[in-house]
């Protein structure tokens, strides 16, 4: 538990370094220096700008370096799913591709491939480690007006998981890419992306839902309604029902996941209500503009809404969760919010306030202490 405590203190002094004056000027710098595509363009800074904008990007890396480390070394007995990981990996190098095995395809030929090279299970860790903090990385890099917090982001919604569900991490970060393509009107490249991640994790099917963004609403009222709705057949059992009667998932029905964890449940959707909340009231004059960041974030608060019913939809909403790694951030710069690094960092603060009291109160959801290297 030291471990983790330590780094949350190093992520909260890391904050305030990245919620100061230097960084609001880097960030409307930024905003105001972007290609079509939304990537960041070249900008002019003074030195003093120029070094700390640096400095930034050097912390970033050595934040970014700091989780892979944690995450690609750590024991088997770290995480709840990495025995059973490891195990999948070491039969499917003993015996090849197989429908024994109930997971997709896309996975257990990255299995086989990295099987080719080596059949050391830690070394596929490693791999998977990679993919995924390298794509959220550069991701981050690339389309955060402020990098630092991003990557804080990055802890607090990606580190526990990705410890724990390697084939939705790596599916997750691909749905990423596929977020900025339809951010980018490239919708067939945005299908693409979708159909490879499925081939890692089937639940990244739910992100098909975003290439129809303009047939759903962003106005608040409206989704509240809905999210109202959604409340009333999660918790009185009308989407078990409906479940249990089309053979969709109605195995989890009658699970441990039926019917629990509503309090973190109600976590989620207070988080994702607030930051579609925020993220609405940032571009309150340019609504039209931001409809797939908001049509995003309505995806995310009603999938937390139906984990009344089931909790496992909670980690369907995290492939619209992980966008908000920049458009938190960017939402400040570009839209219209006042004492912007205040906010900034009361939303680390309370999203890192929160992992640490997961570790203390629930520390089986994610089995991450004692932490221990591999051996």
């Amino acid at each position: 538990m030291s471990l983790y405590i330590t780094l949350t203190f190093i992520l909260i002094i890391v904050l305030c370094f990245a919620t100061n004056r230097r960084s609001q000027e880097i960030g409307f710098l930024l905003s105001a220096s972007q290609t079509k595509n939304g990537c960041i363009q070249v900008y002019k800074l003074n030195n003093k700008t120029y070094f700390y904008k640096k400095w930034c990007n050097l912390f970033a890396f050595l934040l970014l370096m700091l989780m892979w480390i944690l995450t690609a070394f750590r024991a088997s007995n770290i995480g709840n799913d990495t025995n059973n990981y490891i195990n999948y990996f070491e039969n499917i190098n003993d015996t090849g591709i197989s429908n024994q095995y109930q997971i997709e395809y896309g996975f257990q030929l990255l299995c086989l491939f990295v099987g080719v090279f080596t059949k050391n299970p830690q070394v596929f860790l490693i791999v998977c480690a990679t993919i995924c903090y390298v794509g959220v990385g550069f991701y981050a890099y690339r389309y955060s007006k402020n990098i630092l917090v991003s990557l804080i982001l990055i802890f607090t919604f990606c580190f526990s998981i990705f410890i724990n569900t390697l084939r939705q991490d790596i599916a997750m970060v691909i749905c990423l890419y596929a977020y900025q393509a339809i951010k980018d009107k490239k919708n067939l490249k945005a299908l693409i992306f979708i159909v490879f991640a499925i081939t890692f994790h089937k639940s990244a099917a739910i992100y098909l839902l975003l290439l129809f963004y303009k047939v759903f609403s962003v106005k608040i009222k409206v989704n509240i309604a809905l999210s109202i709705i959604l409340v009333a057949i999660s918790i009185s059992g009308v989407l078990d029902s409906f479940l249990s009667i089309t053979n969709l998932y109605s195995g989890y029905v009658q699970s441990q996941y039926a019917g629990t964890g509503w309090i973190a449940v109600a976590y989620y959707v207070l988080q994702s209500l607030f930051f579609y909340w925020f993220i609405y009231r940032a571009y309150n004059k340019n609504l039209k503009g931001k409809k797939v960041v908001l049509v995003n974030c309505v995806l995310c608060l009603f999938l937390n809404l139906l984990g009344f019913s089931v909790n496992l939809f909670t980690r369907a909403a995290q492939y619209f969760l992980l966008p908000m790694i920049t458009e938190i951030p960017n939402a400040c710069y570009d839209g219209k919010v006042k004492s912007k690094n205040l906010w900034l960092l009361s939303i680390c603060l309370v999203l890192l306030s929160y992992f640490l009291v997961t570790l203390i109160v629930r520390p089986e959801w994610n089995n991450l202490y004692p932490y221990s290297f591999f051996n």
